[in-house]
């Protein structure tokens, strides 16, 4: 998980990378074709895109294997809580009835 949040930092460089390389080729893009760079701006472009991918990809496998890790431990950590919960009140009803049962048995002594 902790690494996860590292690769989740590295893929967002990377789009900043990617974008903002985008943004100078477009905007510089008169420079480029007057210095005949257009096959090294694709090339850089391309490799650029690899990366990101590379990383992106990585990115989604952990939050594949982490999204239902995540998701099941809540609906324990949910279950567990309702499991108390009913626990609890069975455990008072227990004693309201251990309390209405003697105080029922003390007034039968009482009337006989």
């Amino acid at each position: 998980i902790f690494n996860s949040s590292k690769k989740i930092i590295e893929v967002q460089k990377e789009t900043d990378s990617l974008v903002m390389q985008a943004n100078d080729s477009l905007s510089g893009m008169r420079v480029v074709k007057a210095f005949n760079n257009e096959e090294k701006e694709i090339n850089n472009f391309k490799k650029k895109t690899n990366q990101f991918f590379i990383k992106m990809k990585s990115v989604n496998i952990i939050n594949a294997l982490t999204s239902p890790l995540t998701s099941l431990i809540i609906n324990f950590a949910i279950a567990f809580v309702i499991l108390l919960g009913v626990l609890i009140l069975v455990l008072i009803a227990k004693r309201i009835i251990k309390r209405d049962s003697q105080k029922r048995l003390d007034n039968i002594e009482n009337v006989v």
